[in-house]
């Protein structure tokens, strides 16, 4: 099979579980984008693609629902806000005909006083600082990976790169 590549999108692929991705992303490896670092967390909760097809299969009478993220760039770093946060606008722009997004507040400044959050963090050189999740997806959908459930906000994703490469070696082989 030949592959072509989108020189805009992409500058390369290999195949690899979703949370080998994840520990690459995370030791900056590899370079994924909130939303495929968001998919990644939710796939890897999966201990094999016939499980996530079951889940899938069973999945489908709920339909679909948008997870279209609008980026915020702040003082320290770029925010990605997924629908059902508070903060998450009445009509994205989805064909990206108005400016970027900006903000002179910081990352802890834009998040102050939002009650549901819905978001991914990156740092100044694009590394993921934290996933801010404590929202109820539509019913059927999958969360994000939780490293813990009691919280109602996520740990810094360099807190669970212990967690996601002792599992890498288990998940979606």
């Amino acid at each position: 099979m030949k592959f072509e590549l989108s020189q805009e999108e992409m500058v390369g692929y290999q195949w690899m579980s979703p949370m080998e991705a994840l520990v690459a992303s995370q030791s900056a490896k590899l370079r994924l984008a909130p939303p495929q670092v968001y998919e990644c967390s939710r796939l890897a909760q999966f201990s094999s693609a016939k499980e996530l097809l079951r889940f899938a299969d069973h999945r489908q009478q709920f339909g679909c629902a948008l997870t279209f993220p609008i980026r915020y760039k702040c003082k320290d770093g770029m925010v990605a806000i997924f629908p059902g946060d508070d903060a998450y606008p009445e009509k994205p722009d989805m064909l990206g005909e108005s400016l970027p997004l900006t903000s002179d507040q910081t990352l802890a400044e834009l998040r102050s006083g939002i009650k549901r959050l819905h978001r991914i963090e990156t740092d100044t050189q694009d590394k993921l600082s934290a996933f801010h999740f404590n929202i109820t997806l539509r019913p059927g959908h999958c969360d994000p990976l939780v490293a813990n459930p009691e919280s109602s906000m996520r740990p810094k994703i360099s807190q669970l790169t212990g967690m996601f490469a002792s599992k890498a070696s288990t998940k979606l082989r």
